[in-house]
C-alpha cells in the first residue's frame, strides 16, 4: 500500500509486484486523483478504481472519463469489494487471453 502519489507510481513501474489493480483516493494531500490517474493510464494498462468522499456528479464523470473503472463514495463496504475482485480477476484472465491470441496470430504470420 502506497500512502503518497509518487509512492504509487513507483510501485506500479515495478512490474514485479504483480500489481493487479488501483484503489485510490481522489484528493490525495501531494497529488490530484485526475493526475495520478493520468499518469498511471500512461504507463499501465491496470485499471483504476476511485474511491471518494466527494459524492459530485463532475467528480465521478471526470473520473470515469479519464479511465477509472469505477468511482465508489465512501465509506466502502466488504461487499463492495467482493464485486471488485471478482471484476478484476476476469478482466485480467481476458487481457491474458487476448495477448497469447495476439501472440499466436504474429507467430503464425511469420
Amino acid at each position: 500500500m502506497a500512502h503518497r502519489a509518487m509512492e504509487a507510481l513507483e510501485m506500479i513501474r515495478d512490474k514485479d509486484l504483480g500489481i493487479d489493480m488501483v484503489l485510490m483516493e481522489l484528493h490525495m494531500p501531494d497529488m490530484y486523483g485526475l493526475d495520478l490517474l493520468d499518469e498511471i493510464k500512461r504507463i499501465s494498462d491496470l485499471p483504476v478504481l476511485v474511491m471518494s468522499f466527494d459524492r459530485s456528479e463532475n467528480a465521478m464523470l471526470n473520473s470515469l472519463e479519464k479511465g477509472a473503472y469505477f468511482y465508489f463514495t465512501k465509506p466502502l463496504y466488504m461487499e463492495d469489494m467482493s464485486d471488485i475482485w471478482q471484476y478484476v480477476h476476469t478482466r485480467r484472465h481476458q487481457q491474458q487471453r487476448q495477448r497469447l491470441e495476439a501472440e499466436k496470430k504474429e507467430a503464425a504470420a511469420l
